[in-house]
């Protein structure tokens, strides 16, 4: 088995453990929402759409194994390793062409606006997504642990929060195209790999004289 074959068969286990994750299916089928009554005495009572905060740890270990460059299982490295896989460009030439299109409309997605603001400046969802993964649910950078810190007193922590999930909802749609064309590519290599270890046979043609050669 070639090494690109092993790294993209740990890639795609490793998307499948976050869309088997039950967090996924509850993503998908509910509807995110705050929702604010008022009671009888005038105060107010909110509900928020909540999530099992297990699954979100889990999701949260898993995707960011995806996402770190310098991972041998990242997207980025798997990209870039597609793109040198000369055999698989010339079988499957849409490979590439999807898999640079899905990852330039996922960034596309992350780059753009969440609707919240810090003083009239837009906030970006990649910029909540990795406030989030990296100084909420592990506090590996103090930079932003305390760009958080700073939005809620601009925007009540439970909105935060849920610009966040809301984020994870659509990671879930571009993980599963992913995992697509992730498998279409495996499938090839795995062929490629089986080739080069059993070699088909040489068909044996007889000669002139009747002589299989």
């Amino acid at each position: 088995m070639s090494e690109l074959t092993e790294r993209l068969q740990s890639t795609k286990r490793r998307i499948q453990r976050i869309l088997t994750n039950p967090l996924c299916s509850d993503l998908i089928q509910n509807e995110l929402s705050i929702k604010i009554y008022e009671r009888p005495d005038g105060s107010t009572h909110r509900e928020v759409t909540k999530f099992s905060q297990t699954q979100i740890d889990a999701f949260i270990l898993n995707y960011r194994l995806l996402v770190q460059d310098k991972d041998q299982i990242s997207f980025r490295q798997i990209r870039a390793s597609l793109k040198k896989a000369t055999s698989l460009q010339e079988a499957l030439p849409d490979i590439a062409d999807d898999i640079e299109k899905t990852s330039d409309s996922f960034n596309h997605f992350l780059n753009s606006a969440s609707g919240l603001k810090e003083k009239e400046k837009d906030l970006t969802k990649r910029g909540i997504l990795d406030a989030f993964l990296y100084g909420y649910y592990s506090h590996e950078s103090k930079t932003k642990r305390k760009a958080l810190e700073r939005w809620s007193k601009e925007h009540e922590f439970e909105m935060l929060h849920l610009a966040f999930i809301d984020i994870l909802k659509r990671i879930v749609g571009y993980l599963i195209i992913f995992e697509s064309i992730f498998s279409t590519a495996l499938a090839f290599l795995q062929v490629e790999d089986f080739e080069k270890i059993y070699p088909p046979k040489k068909k044996i043609e007889p000669d002139a004289s009747g002589q299989r050669r």
